[in-house]
Order: C-alpha cells, then sequence, then structure tokens
C-alpha cells in the first residue's frame, strides 16, 4: 500500500537490451532505469520504484509479445518454398526469364506452375510466335489467342475464370503436356495477388475452384463423347457440282442435322424417327427428304 500526493516520472533510459527466442516467440528484454520524484517520505520511494519496474517489464512484456506473434507469423508464412522445397517465384523475379537475356532460362507457367522451356527455344525465345507464354503466366491465351505482349490485357492473362468448362480443358491439356514432356522441367510455383498459389506453394480456394471446373468438365466430355456414340454421325458422299447424299448405315435410323447439349458444333446424325420427333425444334430434315427415310440427298451447293 503506497501512498502519494504526487508522482512524477522525469525520464527513463535503457541501460541493456537482450533478445532472445523460444520455439516460435521471439522477445527483448531490457534493463531500465527510472527517475522520477515525488513528495512521499523516503521509507516508500524503494517500494515504489520496485512497482514503476514491475510495471514497466509488464508493459515490455506485452508489447514484445506481440511482436513475438508478428516474427513468427511473417518468417513461417512467407517461405517462398513449397513444403517439398520447390521455389516460389514471384512475379517480377519470373519477369527476368523472358527470353530477353538469352543467357538466362525461358521459364513459362500454367495455371500458377511454372516451367523450364529453354528446350523450345524456337518458339518461347524472344520474339517468337509464343513469346508471349514467357516470364509470366498467360494461361488465357493457350486458347484465346490473346499474344499481343505489348498489350496490357484486363482481366490480366492469368485469369481464366471467365472461360467457359471447354475452355478449361484445353488449358489443362497444355499444363499436362508440359508435366508429360521430358524437354520441359518443372520448376515451382508462381505467387501473384489473387492467383493460384500462395508464398508457400499451396493451392488457393482460385486453383481448386478452375479445378472442380476442369474435373466437371471431363465427365462432361465423356457423357458427350457417349451420347454421341448413341446418336452416330452420318455417313456422306459429296461431288462438286452434283450434290451428294447423306444416310444412316442403321436403317432404322433417319438423318438430321442440328446441334444438341452434347454436340459441340451442328451436325448430320442418325436419330430413331420418334427421338427426331421428339426433338424436331433442333433436329432438322433435309430439304426435300422424306422424314421416315435413312438416306437424303444434298442440294448442289
Amino acid at each position: 500500500h503506497i501512498r502519494a500526493t504526487k508522482i512524477v516520472i522525469t525520464h527513463t533510459y535503457i541501460t541493456r537490451s537482450i533478445v532472445f527466442q523460444t520455439g516460435e516467440w521471439q522477445f527483448e528484454c531490457v534493463s531500465v532505469h527510472v527517475h522520477f520524484v515525488t513528495t512521499m517520505g523516503d521509507s516508500n520511494k524503494g517500494a515504489l520504484a520496485t512497482a514503476v519496474a514491475i510495471l514497466f517489464f509488464a508493459i515490455t512484456l506485452v508489447h514484445n509479445e506481440q511482436s513475438g506473434k508478428k516474427i513468427r507469423n511473417e518468417s513461417n508464412d512467407c517461405t517462398y518454398r513449397s513444403s517439398k522445397g520447390e521455389k516460389v517465384y514471384t512475379a517480377d523475379e519470373l519477369a527476368a526469364f523472358d527470353g530477353t537475356d538469352a543467357s538466362k532460362k525461358l521459364l513459362l507457367v500454367v495455371l500458377g506452375q511454372v516451367f523450364d522451356v529453354s528446350n523450345g527455344a524456337q518458339h518461347y525465345g524472344s520474339g517468337k510466335g509464343y513469346n508471349i507464354f514467357a516470364g509470366q503466366d498467360a494461361s488465357r491465351a493457350f486458347v484465346s489467342g490473346e499474344f499481343d505482349r505489348t498489350k496490357e490485357y484486363d482481366p490480366p492473362l492469368y485469369d481464366v475464370s471467365q472461360l467457359e468448362n471447354q475452355q478449361l480443358l484445353g488449358i489443362d491439356d497444355w499444363r499436362q503436356f508440359y508435366h508429360k514432356e521430358e524437354k520441359y522441367v518443372f520448376m515451382g510455383y508462381l505467387f501473384v495477388e489473387n492467383g493460384y498459389y500462395t508464398c508457400t506453394g499451396e493451392p488457393t480456394s482460385l486453383l481448386n475452384e478452375i479445378d472442380s471446373r476442369i474435373a466437371q468438365a471431363y465427365k462432361d466430355k465423356d457423357k458427350n463423347e457417349e451420347m454421341q456414340k448413341q446418336f452416330p454421325g452420318c455417313n456422306s458422299h459429296y461431288a462438286q457440282g452434283k450434290g451428294g447424299r447423306v444416310w444412316c448405315g442403321d436403317d432404322d435410323k433417319v438423318p438430321r442435322l442440328g446441334k444438341l447439349d452434347w454436340d459441340f458444333t451442328e451436325r448430320c446424325a442418325c436419330y430413331t424417327p420418334m427421338y427426331a420427333e421428339t426433338h424436331r425444334d433442333r433436329l432438322n430434315t433435309y430439304k426435300g427428304c422424306d422424314p421416315r427415310s435413312n438416306s437424303c440427298d444434298i442440294d448442289v451447293q
């Protein structure tokens, strides 16, 4: 119990500073001299000095505990290495490998995965047709044809979120190609804001979403191929200036021109007469052909 009418701390200074670390925590201990004046009696000044020192130590401990958390987070969250030791590149680092300096490797990125394509310099080197892919993630260009290196695209070329699922299949085909092709080498990952990998090489929620869409696209593709087998394409013959003919190998089916959900483009395919009638809004009978016939003549074009 200390009573005083007035306490004024005139100044403090640190006489010793020691930094130590335990586990993930780092702290700094200091020796502090506190100078103060007070109106209390001399008998209580020693107790007051002890109380002030304890208070100062408690404040310092709380401050350095927060500093310890910050140091821990910064050191562990951004190692720029994956859990397997693979390098994680920044955009600035990667830009140096765009073919401008012929003494450096050529690095290409597909959906955040970095590959050394130096053995394909005739395609990806400076001034070559596919140089747009060197030194950056230009994943969208694999299917969009956006090859102008001098243009700044919005959204950036690494953003494929607005593509159709079938287009994502095309990008995934390239990703698999670079993994399988022996002359190209997997180097690590690219870390960019709102990209596909974190600075520790972990997939982001965006990549998980894109991969989920790709998986669905493969399922749809399998289903489409199965449906196309069920409704096979027509046999056809065409002669310049004479016209031609389309027909179904199965006598119980009829040829129709159209595009259903599983078709990529309009095509001539063979359907049962009942199915063709049910979908007549999307399956067209050839002009002048009996709807029940399994063979139709094609007009001269």
